[in-house]
């Protein structure tokens, strides 16, 4: 993240309020996916939900990136972009990981 904010406007605070944001929103679009495969059908009806939960949740974290920061559309969709792959294999390692301990703990 370092690279992406050399310098920094904010304070370190700012940038946890932020992610602390962004993952309750996550969750609770999470939480509406897993309602929405509990109780429709799998169809296609399921699968547009789906769709279009995934995308209201990044269209949601990209703008609300762009908000707090007020940096050009461009700038921020590279920057969420880096971001988004860096948390997505950083969330991979540790489910990786969690699942080769449970395995040890077998």
């Amino acid at each position: 993240m370092v690279p992406l904010y050399r310098r920094p406007k904010r304070y370190y605070v700012d940038h946890v309020l932020l992610l602390v944001h962004n993952h309750a929103c996550m969750f609770l679009v999470m939480s509406g996916f897993i309602m929405a495969v509990h109780w429709i059908p799998v169809g296609r009806f399921a699968n547009l939900v789906t769709f279009v939960l995934i995308v209201y949740l990044l269209i949601y974290l990209y703008s609300s990136m762009r908000r707090a920061y007020g940096e050009s559309r461009a700038r921020t969709l590279i920057k969420f972009s880096a971001l988004s792959i860096g948390y997505f294999f950083c969330a991979a390692c540790a489910v990786l990981l969690t699942g080769l301990y449970s395995v040890e703990m077998l």
